[in-house]
C-alpha cells in the first residue's frame, strides 16, 4: 500500500481493541447493548464505563508470553498507562473448580505489571497447571471509579474453552455468490460478488496455502470497488481488476508471536466486463502484483486470525509492510519489506447472527498509522462474518478519507466517523456482501435445554443490585446466546455468546424503586430455547423527611456549555450523559447532552463538551 492508503484495491481483509480498532469499548462509551435479533455480540460489549481489555493469544503454553492492549478510551481514542487491579477466575482443565479474586495486578516476580501506551507483555513461567483462565481489569488509582473492564479468556495447556477458527474459516472447492451493495456515492448501488479458492498448493517459501479469489459483475462492486474519492485520486481502470489473494494455512514460523492463517500477497488482474464472474474469462491479464510483509518480525505478513482465539482476541502491528511490481516479474521474486510501515490491526468476536447460528467475526483496520485518531491519515475497516462449517457469510466495510482529500460528505476521518470507533456494528458501512448461494448449510442437531435462575440477592431495599447465575442442561450443548430481561418487559438488558453451561453476571440490575419485580432469562442453542423468570422484591427505605428531587436545567449560575448535569463543572459525567443520547432526538436539550439545542445530539455536541473540558 502506498503511504497514501491502500483504499485503493488490496482487499486485504482489514482491519477491531478499537479505534476497534479495538472497536470495542470506551471510557464512558457503552458499545451499544446489542438488541437485534439477528445481530448479538458476546458479553464483553456491555461494559459501560470501564476500560477496553485485549489479549493476543487465545492457547498458551508454559513458559510462553502473551500481549495485552489497554483503551482508556475508544472515541477519542486513547491508550491506557498505568497499573491495573485484575479480577481473575481460573478454572481447571475442564472448566470447574474454579477460583474468583481481586487485587493489583503483579507479573510472576511479585512486581506490578504496568502499561504503557496501552500495551504489555506478559510472561507465563514454567510449571504453571492447565487452566482456563478470564481476566477483567480497573486502573490502579482508580480516580473516576471506572466499573471492571471488557472480559479476555485464553487457556493455559488446553485448547478447552476456545474456539479453533479453522471449523470457521471454511474455504470451500464450489465458489460462493454474494449480494452486495456500494453506497459510497450516498446512493446504493447492487452488484454480485463471487468467492472461490483453488487446491491446496505450495507457495513461495514452500509452505502450503491456497489461492482466493474475488470476482465482481460490474465496477461498482467488491474488491476495488468505484467510489468517487478513488475516481480523482487513482488512475483510470483502479475498479476494474479482480484479485488472486496468496492465503497461508496456519502456521507458526520461527519467532511468530502465533499459529496464524495469513495472507502473502496479491496479484490483480484485468476484469472482463462482458463476462465479470466467470473464472475462464478472468485472471487472464495480470496488471499488478503486491507482496506483503512485516518488519515486525513477531507477526507475519497480513495475519488474518490464529488457530484458536478466546475472548478479546486482538494484535496490532504498526510495521506491516509490502512491494509493488509491474506484472512481468515472478511473484515470488517481489520484495516483502520495501514500502514505509503502515498500519494492521485484527481481533474477534462472537456473533449468533440469524439463520447461521454462532459466527465468528473477524475485525480488520488498516492503513496509515495513527489513521485511528489523525484526521490527516487514510485507512479502513472491514468485518468478515464466518460461520461454523460454513466459511464467510457477510462482510462490510467502511472507508476513512483524510481532510486534505477534500469534501467527500460520504467518507469523513476516522475520528469523525462513529463506524471507526464506537459503533459495535457499521450503521452506513460503504459495502455490505451477504451470501446468497454456496455449498449446503449444516442441518442443526434436535435436542432440549432447560434453564436454571438464581439471583443474590433477590429481596432488598432499593437501590438494589442483584448478581445473576444461569445454568444450562439438557441435551444441546454449547455454544449459548444468554438474554437476561431485568424487568420482563421485553428488552433485553444483557446479551452474550458463551460456550459453558452456566454464566455469572455481576450486577446485572439494579433497581431503583421500591416494588416486585419479574426478572426473565432465556437461553438458545440449536435452534432450541428455554426460559426461566424469577421474583425480585424491591423494598422501599423509611425516611423521616422526604428529600425533594432537583431536576438539572440549563438556566442559572451553573448553566455552561457542556455541562449536562448543571454541576458547575464539564466532565466525563457530561460526556456518558451526551453518549448515553448520542443519535437520538430530544426536547430536553443540555439535560441529555443537546448542547447547542438543535433537538438532536450528535457529533457537533460532542465537540462543545470537548472544547468546555475541564472547566
Amino acid at each position: 500500500m502506498s503511504k497514501k492508503v491502500d483504499t485503493n484495491s488490496n482487499f486485504r481483509f482489514i482491519a477491531s481493541l478499537a479505534a476497534t480498532f479495538f472497536l470495542s469499548l470506551t471510557l464512558i462509551n457503552s458499545v451499544y447493548l446489542v438488541r437485534w435479533a439477528k445481530n448479538i455480540r458476546r458479553g464483553r460489549a456491555q461494559v459501560i464505563n470501564g476500560l477496553w481489555l485485549g489479549i493476543s493469544k487465545g492457547r498458551l503454553s508454559s513458559p510462553d508470553s502473551y500481549i495485552i492492549y489497554v483503551l482508556d478510551a475508544k472515541w477519542p481514542y486513547q491508550q491506557y498507562t498505568g497499573n491495573l487491579d485484575l479480577r481473575k477466575k481460573i478454572c481447571d482443565a475442564n472448566g470447574a473448580n474454579c477460583t474468583t479474586t481481586e487485587g493489583l495486578w503483579l507479573d510472576s516476580q511479585g512486581n506490578p505489571v504496568f502499561i504503557s501506551n496501552g500495551l504489555a507483555t506478559i510472561n507465563i513461567p514454567s510449571g504453571i497447571p492447565n487452566t482456563i483462565n478470564e481476566y477483567w481489569v480497573k486502573p490502579n488509582p482508580n480516580p473516576r471509579s471506572l466499573d471492571w473492564s471488557t472480559e479476555a479468556l485464553f487457556s493455559i495447556g488446553t485448547t478447552n474453552g476456545l474456539y479453533d477458527v479453522s471449523q470457521y474459516f471454511i474455504k470451500p472447492s464450489e465458489e460462493t455468490t454474494y449480494s452486495g451493495e456500494n453506497n459510497t456515492s450516498g446512493q446504493n448501488v447492487s452488484f454480485q460478488t463471487k468467492i472461490g479458492y483453488e487446491a491446496t498448493a505450495a507457495d513461495c517459501d514452500g509452505s502450503l496455502g491456497q489461492i482466493m479469489y474475488l470476482m465482481k459483475s460490474r465496477p461498482e462492486g467488491y474488491p476495488n470497488p468505484k467510489t468517487p474519492w478513488k475516481d480523482i485520486m487513482m488512475p483510470s481502470g483502479y475498479d476494474r481488476l479482480v484479485p488472486k489473494y496468496h492465503i497461508l494455512n496456519w502456521q507458526k514460523k520461527t519467532g511468530w508471536h502465533d499459529e496464524y492463517a495469513t495472507i502473502y500477497g496479491v496479484e490483480n488482474y484485468q476484469m472482463n466486463l462482458n463476462s465479470p464472474l466467470n473464472k475462464n474469462d478472468n485472471f487472464n491479464t495480470k496488471i499488478s502484483q503486491t507482496r506483503y510483509g512485516s518488519r515486525d518480525s513477531m507477526f507475519p505478513p497480513h495475519y488474518l486470525a490464529p488457530k484458536w482465539i478466546g475472548w478479546s482476541w486482538d494484535v496490532q502491528n504498526s510495521r506491516a509492510s509490502e512491494a509493488s511490481r509491474s506484472a512481468q516479474l515472478a511473484f515470488c521474486n517481489i520484495p516483502a519489506n520495501e514500502n514505509p510501515d503502515y498500519y494492521w490491526e485484527a481481533d474477534s468476536d462472537l456473533i449468533y447472527l440469524g439463520d447461521y447460528g454462532e459466527v465468528i467475526r473477524l475485525k480488520y483496520y488498516e492503513g496509515e498509522n495513527n489513521f485511528l485518531s489523525d484526521d490527516s491519515k487514510a485507512g479502513k475497516r472491514e468485518d468478515w462474518y464466518f460461520a461454523k462449517d460454513v466459511g464467510l457469510v457477510k462482510l462490510e466495510v467502511v472507508y476513512f478519507c483524510p481532510l486534505s482529500w477534500g469534501n467527500f460528505p460520504n467518507c469523513l476521518p476516522c475520528n469523525q466517523n462513529s463506524d471507526c470507533a464506537i459503533n459495535e456494528f457499521m450503521k452506513a458501512p460503504h459495502i455490505t456482501l451477504n451470501r446468497v448461494q454456496g455449498p449446503p448449510l449444516p442441518t442443526p442437531t434436535p435436542g432440549w435445554i432447560q434453564l436454571d435462575l438464581t439471583a443474590r440477592p433477590s429481596t432488598g431495599t432499593a437501590p438494589l443490585k442483584i448478581d445473576l447465575t444461569a445454568n444450562v442442561s439438557g441435551t444441546i450443548g454449547p455454544p449459548y446466546v444468554y438474554r437476561f430481561d431485568c424487568t420482563n418487559d421485553g428488552t433485553w438488558e444483557y446479551q452474550e455468546f458463551k460456550t459453558t453451561n452456566s454464566l455469572t453476571v455481576f450486577q446485572l440490575c439494579t433497581y431503583t424503586t421500591p416494588d416486585k419485580y419479574t426478572l426473565h432469562g432465556r437461553v438458545e442453542a440449536g435452534g432450541t430455547e428455554a426460559n426461566d423468570a424469577i421474583s425480585i422484591d424491591v423494598l422501599a427505605v423509611p425516611t423521616a423527611t422526604p428529600t425533594p428531587s432537583f431536576t438539572p436545567t440549563p438556566t442559572g449560575p451553573c448553566a455552561k456549555p457542556g455541562d449536562a448535569n448543571a454541576d458547575c463543572k464539564v466532565d466525563f459525567i457530561d460526556y456518558a450523559i451526551w453518549r448515553l443520547h448520542f443519535g437520538q432526538t430530544t426536547t430536553n436539550g443540555i439535560r441529555d447532552g443537546d448542547f447547542n439545542n438543535s433537538n438532536f445530539v450528535d457529533f457537533v455536541d460532542y465537540a462543545i463538551w470537548r472544547l468546555n473540558f475541564g472547566t
